[in-house]
């Protein structure tokens, strides 16, 4: 699950109406499903044969379901009851039982699960910078501002949006830094210091300016934290980065002042406009689970320009 957990918009498609539209569910949840249901048979197995085994762990139970319950209140208030309360369950309940009671229960070793955990999210995402460098092959250099996009031969497993990858790539990198306390052997540590510059590099080439800015406050932190001695030798290693990199920051000011970056921030600004009036339409209930699309949807000058 940790592996494959980036593979959001692989997804299987049934044909039956729910009321909600045809069922769908992401490769990664559908594993997460089959799991669970693992999990499950264990527990009726052994609660039928061996009782005192049978046992099942409640993390955070009463919290969560507080704030579960909040989300479903607001979804018996909203425009749309049926989708909204779907839409508590299948995003919100389910998150609980699948990610946090499911490796709560089935985790033997807190220390050996964090090892692997880590490892295979780290691989995960090292794997997919590898691959979607190879999309910068089938873009228009010419006319397009080109950009490490996540498609895989015309397929987008991981979602359509640079920023689904930025958010793989922020967390894989310093998953991968993390390894070293476990490396005993310098090639290995070696290995992972190329890995982790490779998929910066490849997250720089997204382009995107959230993902640039929560890069830098990352390296802020782990600096501050870990190695406030040398910073003396760290602010001659990020000044010599800089140099390289510039060519990077002039392209970025460029995209920045273009069409494209200019629209994206207009977007950002008039679709949190339109969530804030929203907000104060129903400041204690809220207007229910999944409504968000709805209103923007529903907003003219958004439908219009986007």
């Amino acid at each position: 699950m940790a592996f494959f957990l980036p593979v959001i918009n692989w997804t299987f498609k049934f044909n039956y109406d729910f009321g909600v539209g045809n069922l769908e569910i992401p490769f990664i949840d559908f594993l997460g499903v089959v799991v669970f249901a693992s999990f499950m048979a264990r527990y009726v197995f052994l609660y039928l044969f061996d009782r005192e085994k049978a046992r099942i762990k409640l993390p955070v139970f009463i919290p969560f379901m507080l704030f579960w319950l909040a989300t479903f209140i607001s979804s018996l208030l909203s425009y749309d009851i049926f989708k909204s309360s779907w839409y508590s369950i299948r995003h919100v309940l389910f998150f609980y039982f699948v990610y946090i009671l499911l490796p709560y229960n089935i985790i033997i070793s807190k220390k050996g699960a964090l090892k692997k955990t880590v490892f295979f999210l780290s691989l995960s995402g090292a794997l997919i910078a590898f691959i979607t460098i190879f999309s910068i092959f089938y873009q228009d250099w010419s006319h397009n501002l080109v950009r490490i996009k996540p498609v895989v031969f015309g397929f987008f497993p991981f979602g359509e949006n640079q920023n689904l990858l930025v958010e793989i790539f922020l967390a894989s990198s310093f998953f991968l830094l993390a390894l070293r306390y476990w490396v005993i052997s310098e090639r290995g540590k070696r290995l992972i210091n190329l890995s982790f510059i490779f998929v910066i590099v490849i997250l720089l080439g997204t382009f995107s300016r959230g993902g640039w800015l929560a890069l830098f406050f990352q390296f802020f932190l782990v600096t501050i934290i870990f190695f406030r001695k040398y910073i003396k030798k760290i602010i001659i290693i990020l000044f010599l980065t800089l140099i390289l990199l510039s060519p990077l920051f002039v392209y970025m000011i460029k995209w920045q002042k273009s069409d494209v970056g200019i629209s994206s921030t207009e977007s950002r600004i008039l679709s949190t406009k339109i969530a804030w009036s929203k907000f104060k339409e129903s400041i204690w209930v809220g207007q229910g689970s999944g409504e968000y699309e709805n209103f923007l949807a529903d907003n003219i000058r958004y439908m219009a320009k986007y």
